[in-house]
Parts: C-alpha cells; sequence; structure tokens
C-alpha cells in the first residue's frame, strides 16, 4: 500500500511539474532616441499568465506580442500591428503590464523610446 501512495505521488508531482513551466525574463538596457528594441521568449507549454515590470528613466511604449508581431517589428523598423498586442502601454516609467500567452505559442516584447534616450529595465514573470 505505502508503495503505491509513493508511486501516485510521485506521478502527480510529474504531471504538476510538468504542466507548470516557470517563464523568467530580465534584462536592463539603453534605449536611444527613436530606438526599439525587441526580446523573443519561449513558448510556454500551456497557456500562461504573465507580468512585465517595466521601469525606465525616461517615457517608453512597451508591448508584449505573439511572434508575427515581434517578427513584424523586427524586420519592418518598428512597424507592426500595435492592435494585435497581447498587452499595451505607452509612456512608461514605472508599471507593470498583464499578458495571457496562448500554450505553445512564442512570444515577443516590443520596447520603443518615446522622446529620449533611456535606461530601461524589464523583469517578466510567469504567475
Amino acid at each position: 500500500m505505502r508503495g503505491r501512495v509513493g508511486w501516485l505521488l510521485g506521478v502527480g508531482l510529474l504531471v504538476l511539474l510538468a504542466g507548470c513551466q516557470r517563464l523568467q525574463f530580465d534584462k536592463e538596457f539603453d534605449l536611444e532616441f527613436g530606438g526599439i528594441k525587441t526580446y523573443g521568449i519561449d513558448a510556454p507549454s500551456s497557456e500562461q499568465k504573465v507580468d512585465l515590470k517595466v521601469t525606465a528613466t525616461e517615457p517608453v511604449s512597451v508591448y508584449i506580442v505573439l511572434e508575427k508581431e515581434l517578427k513584424d517589428a523586427e524586420t519592418k523598423n518598428g512597424a507592426f500591428d500595435k492592435e494585435k498586442a497581447l498587452a499595451k502601454k505607452t509612456g512608461v516609467t514605472n508599471d507593470t503590464l498583464q499578458a495571457t500567452i496562448p500554450a505553445r505559442s512564442h512570444f515577443g516584447i516590443v520596447v520603443m523610446s518615446a522622446a529620449k534616450k533611456s535606461k530601461v529595465k524589464l523583469v517578466l514573470d510567469a504567475r
């Protein structure tokens, strides 16, 4: 009996760990006037809620986007469909964005400077 309970607990733990992929991302960088930075993030195995904490010395625009919009932002000098962003905020100096990332969907972060050079810190964490 004890062996079966131990085996069931072990299997339950494996299932729990497999379903709870931890997404974490931490980046600090300088963003030039009129600049854009993009960061791709691996797809979660299941739907995942994320918080993106943004701090900047000057206002910036921040977007959490799926892979297609991320690639457009990278290849078209920041031109992408901002309406398709999972989360977006402009004029950010200290704020948190929240988004739900679909299962098995690569996504990313796009940061654009508004008017001045800015030092930016991004911290993404899954909930």
